[in-house]
C-alpha cells in the first residue's frame, strides 16, 4: 500500500511550521527596531532572510509534489493504446454498468428457474480521470467499484484506490487477466435499450422451459445478452463487471488483451519498477531525475531517508561563506547519496533514432534603449526607478525581446516549418506572438497561466506555450519544430521543453530547434549559463558586472 498523500500532508505541515518560525522572527525584528541597533539587529535580519527563503522552498516543494509519469510509445503501440481508449469510451456510455458483488448457485428445481446462478449487482460508472498526485499525458481509464477501490488503468499498470482512503495499491498491467464472456441474464428490472434480447423465460418454469401453471401470477421475463468482464491477478485482485452493451465491451477487452501481449514483448524491466514501488510506496518516471543533489531532496524525503530539507542540508551541503545569499559550494558524504539514489532509481536506456538540429538565430535589438536603461536605471513602462536586480534584468530583456526582428525571424522559420511550438516567458511576449502576421489559415492555440487550449491540428498552426505552464508533462508527435522566442533561466526547463517533440513514437527522424537570441549582454550571459548546464542567477550576474555595489542585490 502506498501513502503519497500522507507525505504531501507532512510537507504541508513542515511548510506551515517554517512559515510560523519566519513570522516569529519578523515580529522580533520589528520589535528590536525600537530598542536595539547594531550587531544583533544585523544578525537577526540575516536569520529572517534565511527562514523566509527556507519557507518559500518548502512551499514550492509542497505545491509541486506529484508523481510525474511519461509514457513513450512507438507508432504501433500508440495506435493500439488509442484503440483501447476509444473502445473504453464507447463501453462507458453503456446504459447500464453493474459491479457484480456476489453470486450463488441456484437450486433450479426448488426455485423453479432456468438460471444457473443468482447475482447481487450494484450500478457503477466507468469514466476518465487522473489521480491528483499523478501527472501524466494520459488520464486513467476508471472502473468504478461498489465494494472496494476503484480501478485506475494506466498504460503500464493499474492503481486500486478507494475515494475515501489515502492508501492505494499498484499492480503491473502484465500480471492482470482480463477475461470477457457473453452473459445471458434473466432481466427482472428495466431492460437497457442497448442490450440484445435473446429470448424469454417464465418467472416460474419447468425443466423443459414451459411455464409452471401452479403459479397464477406467472409471467414472462426477457433474457438479455450482456458483456461480462472478469478481472483477476495473483496479487489478489478479483473483480467482475456486467455491461449492457456487449459489443463495445468485447472490443475493449480484445484491444486491451492485445496491448498486454505487446507489453510482454517489450524490453523493459517492469519487475524492477514493482520491486521499487513495493519498497518505497510509489514510482517516479522521469527523463531528467536530477541535475544536482538538491533535485533529489523531495524524492529522498518521500522515501523517509531524511526528515526534511534542513536535515539533508546539514548532512550533505557545503555552503559558500563568501556570498550573502545561500549558494551551494559543494557536497560531502556523497557516497551515501549515491547509495540512496541507486535504491530508488532504475536506469532504462532507450534507443532513439531522432537527430536533433539546434540553430542559433541571432536577432538585433535597440542598443540605444538598452544603454539608456543601463545608465539611468529608469523603468520607462512603469515610470519609476529600477531598484532591484530582477527589475533591471526584466527591463533589459523586455527591450531585447520586444524587437521586431524576433517576429520577422519567427515568420521566416514558419515558411519552412508551418507547424511549430513556440516557447516564451512573459505575457508581453504572448501579446507580441498573438499579433504576428501569420500566413492565412494558420491556427493559433495557447497554453499559459490564463488558458490551456488543445494542441492544434491541420497543416499550418502555432502552439504558443509559456515555459512555466508547458515545459514538461506532455508530448507532441505532430510537429518536428520548436522555436524558443526567448531564453529561460533554467537549463533543466530548457531541456524539458526540448523533449516535448523528441519522443520514441515520433514519426520524424530530424527534429529542429531554433533559439532566438541577441548579442546583448543579458542574452549572452543567459546563454553561457545554459551552455554550462546551470541556472542563470540575476543577482550574481549583476554583482560580477559591478551593478548595485552600494545597494543590496535582491
Amino acid at each position: 500500500m502506498m501513502d503519497a498523500e500522507k507525505v504531501k500532508k507532512e510537507m504541508y505541515q513542515e511548510w506551515m511550521d517554517a512559515n510560523s518560525s519566519k513570522n516569529g522572527t519578523l515580529f522580533l525584528l520589528i520589535l528590536l527596531h525600537f530598542i536595539i541597533v547594531g550587531f544583533f539587529l544585523k544578525g537577526l535580519k540575516q536569520k529572517y532572510k534565511e527562514k523566509k527563503q527556507f519557507a518559500e522552498e518548502l512551499k514550492n516543494d509542497y505545491e509541486n509534489f506529484s508523481l510525474e509519469l511519461d509514457f513513450n510509445f512507438d507508432k504501433d503501440t500508440l495506435n493500439d493504446y488509442i484503440s483501447i481508449r476509444k473502445y473504453f469510451e464507447q463501453m462507458s456510455r453503456a446504459e447500464k454498468i453493474w459491479d457484480v458483488t456476489a453470486y450463488r448457485e441456484t437450486d433450479r428445481y426448488r426455485e423453479r428457474t432456468v438460471a444457473t446462478r443468482s447475482l447481487t449487482r450494484q450500478p457503477v460508472r466507468f469514466y476518465n480521470e487522473s489521480l491528483d498526485f499523478i501527472k501524466t499525458s494520459y488520464d486513467a481509464l476508471v472502473m468504478g467499484n461498489a465494494n472496494g477501490g476503484n480501478l485506475y488503468i494506466y498504460p503500464g499498470f493499474v492503481i486500486i484506490k478507494e475515494t475515501s482512503s489515502k492508501d492505494f495499491g499498484i499492480v503491473d498491467l502484465k500480471n492482470i487477466r482480463f477475461n470477457y464472456s457473453d452473459s445471458n441474464f434473466i432481466e427482472e428490472e428495466s431492460v437497457p435499450s442497448d442490450s440484445k434480447n435473446v429470448g424469454y423465460t417464465w418467472k416460474y418454469c419447468n425443466k423443459n422451459g414451459s411455464p409452471d401453471r401452479r403459479y397464477a401470477n406467472n409471467y414472462q421475463i426477457p433474457i438479455q445478452r450482456y458483456g461480462e468482464i472478469a478481472i483477476s491477478s495473483s496479487e489478489g485482485l478479483n473483480e467482475e463487471f456486467m455491461i449492457s452493451n456487449s459489443e463495445s465491451t468485447e472490443l475493449f477487452i480484445t484491444s486491451l488483451d492485445n496491448f498486454v501481449k505487446l507489453l510482454n514483448k517489450m524490453n523493459w524491466d517492469a519487475k524492477s519498477f514493482l520491486k521499487i514501488a513495493k519498497a518505497n510506496h510509489w514510482i517516479l518516471l522521469s527523463a531528467t531525475p536530477g541535475d544536482k543533489w538538491e533535485d533529489y531532496i523531495p524524492v529522498f524525503v518521500a522515501n523517509g531517508f531524511y526528515k526534511n530539507r534542513t536535515q539533508f542540508s546539514n548532512e550533505h551541503i557545503i555552503w559558500d561563506p563568501r556570498v550573502s545569499f545561500p549558494k551551494v559550494r559543494g557536497y560531502f558524504n556523497t557516497n551515501r547519496l549515491i547509495r540512496l539514489r541507486d535504491q530508488v532509481l532504475v536506469q532504462m536506456d532507450d534507443q532513439r533514432t531522432t537527430i536533433p538540429h539546434h540553430e542559433d538565430v541571432f536577432v538585433v535589438y535597440d542598443i540605444s534603449a538598452y544603454r539608456n536603461l543601463t545608465r539611468t536605471r529608469w523603468n520607462p513602462w512603469l515610470e519609476k526607478p529600477i531598484e532591484t536586480a530582477s527589475e533591471l534584468c526584466y527591463a533589459w530583456r523586455k527591450v531585447v525581446n520586444s524587437d521586431d526582428s524576433r517576429q520577422i525571424a519567427v515568420l521566416e522559420i514558419l515558411e519552412d516549418h508551418p507547424k511549430a511550438i513556440i516557447f516564451y516567458n512573459f505575457d508581453y511576449e504572448l501579446e507580441i506572438l498573438r499579433g504576428i502576421g501569420y500566413e492565412e489559415g494558420t491556427k493559433i492555440a495557447e497554453w499559459n497561466g490564463h488558458k490551456h487550449d488543445a494542441l492544434p491540428t491541420g497543416d499550418k498552426w502555432v502552439y504558443l506555450v509559456q515555459y512555466t505552464a508547458g515545459c514538461e508533462g506532455w508530448n507532441c508527435v505532430t510537429t518536428d519544430t520548436i522555436i524558443f522566442f526567448s531564453q529561460t533561466y533554467s537549463y533543466k526547463v530548457q531541456h524539458q521543453a526540448e523533449g516535448r517533440i523528441n519522443r520514441l513514437n515520433t514519426p520524424y527522424r530530424d527534429l529542429y530547434y531554433y533559439h532566438l537570441r541577441s548579442r546583448s549582454a543579458i542574452d549572452l550571459a543567459i546563454y553561457r549559463a545554459l551552455s554550462e548546464k546551470k541556472t542563470f542567477n540575476e543577482g550574481a550576474y549583476l554583482k560580477r558586472a559591478g551593478f548595485f555595489k552600494k545597494e543590496k542585490v535582491q
